[in-house]
């Protein structure tokens, strides 16, 4: 039966529209540009590619201490990897998280951090929550939950912003944005390795909030892992 509708109904490549086998989204040209970031081009703190020598952390990082204590990403935004991101987001595909959550584990293995005690998501508001039917960084974060075996915990709440930011410089959105997170169980962060999952790092200015609201609550170490880097 999956032949007669792989016949007449071919499924597609979602990057390059091919025809393939309907139990696979990409096609192996394809998949063979999904390749992941070597951790050991980055700087070992913030994931920058502006380094020196390897190992070595980058001038901005040696200059002042993050908010968050380290940062990685599995891909460049880029190729079939922005695709996949786009699609799990504005295109009803939540079943993707699956797959790409075991890509944020095996990158997670490769930076040998430490286990984390919890690993949480970057939230969404109420309203884009209803929108969209999900929150695609909780729905990673519970797959690395899966495969590391320790527990997600739904520990931040993004609050309604009603104003238009439209016309906001950077530094004002960035102000406001600051006040839009909130520790849920803060009695969970004192002295625990957290872990933070989000779908794309594009200025860090939603993964330092989120941070600027948990380091109220003195956790050991405070790591954050996204999917795509921008």
């Amino acid at each position: 039966m999956s032949y007669f509708f792989d016949l007449f109904w071919p499924t597609l490549c979602i990057q390059c529209q091919e025809p393939i086998s309907s139990k696979k989204i990409l096609c192996a040209p394809c998949l063979s540009e999904l390749t992941t970031i070597n951790p050991l081009s980055r700087c070992p703190r913030c994931f920058s590619d502006e380094i020196d020598n390897v190992g070595k952390i980058c001038s901005s990082c040696s200059e002042k201490k993050p908010t968050v204590d380290y940062v990685a990403s599995v891909f460049d935004y880029l190729g079939p990897a922005k695709k996949l991101v786009h699609e799990l987001k504005y295109h009803d595909r939540p079943y993707l998280a699956k797959s790409l959550g075991s890509y944020l584990f095996l990158q997670f293995l490769e930076l040998q951090w430490p286990e984390p005690d919890y690993i949480i998501s970057v939230p969404q508001s109420f309203s884009r929550f209803l929108d969209r039917g999900y929150n695609q960084s909780e729905l990673l974060a519970k797959e690395v939950s899966k495969l590391l075996q320790k527990p997600y915990v739904k520990m931040l709440k993004k609050t309604e912003v009603s104003i238009s930011q439209a016309k906001l410089t950077l530094k004002e959105r960035q102000k406001l944005q600051a006040h839009s997170f909130s520790v849920l169980q803060p009695e969970l962060v004192q002295d625990k390795v957290i872990l933070l999952i989000d779908d794309v790092y594009t200025t860090g200015t939603t993964l330092e909030c989120c941070a600027k609201s948990l380091q109220e609550y003195h956790p050991h170490r405070l790591y954050a892992l996204t999917l795509c880097r921008s």
